[in-house]
């Protein structure tokens, strides 16, 4: 399935971000091994903003939905860490100008 990163905490300043990296499925596998683990996203409003390019170009993106959220666009729903969902990956894109990357915000 599409792969995902959900972002718990963002330092800019220390330049220390702590995320989960996943992969959605329909079905859970039976037996995880490792450090791997199953969770889900619940249902959820959410604001999201679309990027389509490299991803070191993300920046932009995340930085449009903080100042939309700063203006007052939509209340976001501090409870919920935002995420990103990979539409495609480098792995079956050829052009990295042809990645599409959805960033989400849950709203309140």
């Amino acid at each position: 399935g599409e792969g995902l990163s959900i972002y718990h905490k963002w330092d800019a300043v220390k330049r220390e971000t702590e995320f989960t990296t996943a992969i959605m499925v329909d079905n859970l596998p039976a037996n995880l091994s490792g450090d791997l683990f199953a969770g889900e996203i619940p249902k959820l409003k959410v604001h999201t903003i679309g990027h389509k390019g490299a991803y070191e170009h993300l920046g932009n993106a995340w930085g449009t939905q903080y100042m939309m959220q700063r203006g007052k666009e939509f209340k976001h729903n501090k409870k919920i860490d935002p995420f990103e969902v990979y539409k495609n990956s480098p792995t079956n894109t050829d052009n990295p100008d042809e990645l599409i990357t959805e960033i989400h915000f849950a709203v309140k």
